[in-house]
C-alpha cells in the first residue's frame, strides 16, 4: 500500500486517520464505508479521503475511488430496478 499524500501541502506519509467529529461524518461512514476522515500532521489539514490508497498521487487515488463509487452506484441502481420489476410485473 502506498503512503498517502496530503492534498494541501503534498507531503507524503503525513496523513493519519482521524476520529469522526459530527453527525455528517457519522452519516458518511454508514452510507460510504470506504470514506474516512484523515488529518495531516504537517499542515493540520483535515478532510475525508478514501480508505484504500493504491498509488502515491492523491489525484490518482481520487479517480480510482470515484470509479469504485460509480460502479457501486450503478450496481445499486440495477438491483433496485430488478427488485421493482419483480414486485410490479407489467
Amino acid at each position: 500500500m502506498a503512503l498517502r499524500q496530503c492534498p494541501t501541502c503534498l507531503s507524503n506519509g503525513t496523513l493519519s486517520p482521524s476520529h469522526r467529529r459530527n453527525a455528517h461524518e457519522t452519516f458518511l461512514a454508514v452510507v460510504a464505508p470506504f470514506v474516512y476522515p484523515y488529518r495531516c500532521s504537517a499542515c493540520n489539514w483535515r478532510g475525508m479521503m478514501g480508505r484504500v490508497s493504491f498509488v502515491r498521487h492523491s489525484t490518482a487515488n481520487i479517480a480510482i475511488n470515484a470509479m469504485v463509487y460509480i460502479a457501486m452506484l450503478i450496481l445499486a441502481i440495477v438491483v433496485l430496478v430488478a427488485i421493482r420489476e419483480y414486485l410490479h410485473p407489467e
